[in-house]
């Protein structure tokens, strides 16, 4: 009988027969696709982004003082926007004129 045993994290182990119909070179080789298939699946849902968030440390213009941006880019690296800022309360809301844009062109 070909018993594996798989556990996670010291959650008790479950027995995974490959006898039968999907014993043998067959049931592993289903278990392979399964892991291919799901990993294709995480890779289209999330690395084929047509925007990125990246992190920019800048001089804010008006107050003067450092802020952390995370700024929108398409994939050839033109910025579309600002998604939030460490100087506005809350960070997610921009009220300024997002001048700072023009200190950066990367």
């Amino acid at each position: 009988m070909g018993v594996g045993l798989f556990s996670l994290g010291g959650i008790p182990a479950s027995p995974v027969y490959l006898d039968g119909p999907y014993g043998g070179p067959t049931g592993w080789l289903l278990i392979v696709f399964s892991v291919f298939a799901l990993a294709m699946l995480v890779w289209l849902l999330f690395g084929t982004r047509p925007e990125r968030l990246t992190l920019e440390v800048v001089r804010c213009p008006i107050e003067r003082r450092r802020a952390r941006l995370f700024v929108r880019r398409q994939r050839d690296g033109r910025i579309t926007g600002i998604q939030s800022c460490s100087l506005m309360s809350p960070p997610s809301r921009i009220t300024c004129t997002r001048s700072c844009l023009t200190s950066f062109r990367s």
